[in-house]
């Protein structure tokens, strides 16, 4: 039985929500509401002192190499470092790059900026402690889930958000998105609520984004399974490899139009997962032209395992691994349908 406990916008009483499916009892907490998306406000001041003399001895303008992206970042202007979310660079993020600087090699930088970056130092070290803790990762999470507008909290030692599952690193400095918790949409996120609520929406707003309609998305999965299976040379078909040549078939006119790098849009795993389940669910009950094969305990955990995890349940907890992608062979279909090569 799993526990299930759910972040609500209705603080009373623990409450079963969701029984039918966990066959656990959940709880609820106050939520603070959707989180308001305004415009980016100017970087906060974080290192005055440092700003005053960035100013003065024009770092930015007259930085090379690595200090070139360095310099910016302390400032809080650019992109974050997280893969998938296009904001500022977090306070902590912003901390850490200060740190890294070899500030004392350099003779005309003041004692002032000197002292502020020891005592970011110090915040750092603190920072770090914190958020490797396992109370400091709840409180983050819990943070971070109070944000968010769709139903959310703990299900199977996993944390969930709709239909997406929030894993962090063992340091906990680094947090993603994932499609079960296998296959990351947004990650590399800062330990910051407002950054992982961020990165929720992005990953929601990337789905939807991938999303093709079934009837296309079988066409482009027929396609994948054409070229895996020529690769191979074999009968069965890897829906690993299916999943990787995906990438290709599901490029967009652009690329189709210019075949090169440069319109190459790489699609996460997380692309083929959300459609397969698109399209399993709107094939319903008739059969379908492709089947998934279920691994084995040895596929699914080798140490060479190859296996694509497919989630059983509407949050991702439960997952069934998956090894082989068939094509059914149905005589009414035309030769070149089936995929035979012979006839």
């Amino acid at each position: 039985m799993s526990k299930r406990r759910i972040i609500a916008s209705d603080p009373g009483p623990a409450r079963n929500e969701g029984a039918a499916d966990t066959g656990g009892d959940s709880e609820s907490v106050p939520r603070e509401g959707a989180l308001p998306q305004p415009a980016a406000p100017a970087p906060e001041s974080l290192f005055p002192a440092f700003e005053r003399y960035a100013r003065e001895a024009r770092l930015v303008e007259s930085a090379k190499g690595a200090l070139a992206a360095r310099y910016p970042r302390i400032l809080g202007q650019g992109r974050c470092k997280a893969e998938g979310l296009d904001r500022p660079p977090s306070a902590l993020e912003r901390r850490q790059e200060f740190v890294a600087l070899d500030l004392r090699a350099e003779a005309s930088v003041p004692q002032e900026v000197i002292a502020e970056q020891a005592r970011a130092e110090e915040e750092l070290k603190a920072e770090e402690l914190t958020f490797g803790s396992e109370e400091g990762k709840r409180r983050l999470v819990v943070q971070a889930l109070r944000l968010l507008s769709v139903p959310s909290g703990q299900k199977d030692n996993q944390t969930f958000a709709g239909r997406l599952i929030l894993k962090g690193d063992k340091s906990g400095l680094q947090w993603s998105w994932n499609l079960t918790q296998y296959y990351p949409i947004v990650s590399r996120l800062p330990p910051d609520p407002r950054y992982i609520a961020w990165g929720h929406e992005a990953a929601e707003s990337w789905l939807d984004r991938v999303r093709m309609e079934p009837q296309l998305f079988e066409e482009r999965m027929g396609l994948a399974y054409v070229m895996a299976k020529y690769a191979a040379g074999t009968s069965e078909v890897l829906i690993s490899d299916v999943a990787r040549l995906y990438k290709v078939a599901a490029q967009g006119e652009r690329f189709w139009n210019a075949p090169r790098r440069s319109n190459f849009e790489d699609l996460p795993d997380a692309a083929f997962i959300a459609n397969l389940l698109s399209w399993r669910r709107s094939v319903g009950s008739s059969q379908p032209r492709y089947e998934l094969v279920p691994s084995t305990v040895h596929q699914a955990l080798g140490p060479k395992a190859k296996a694509f995890y497919i989630p059983t349940n509407a949050e991702g907890t439960e997952v069934r691994p998956v090894i082989y992608l068939r094509q059914r062979q149905d005589s009414t279909l035309p030769p070149r349908e089936r995929g035979d090569a012979t006839k």
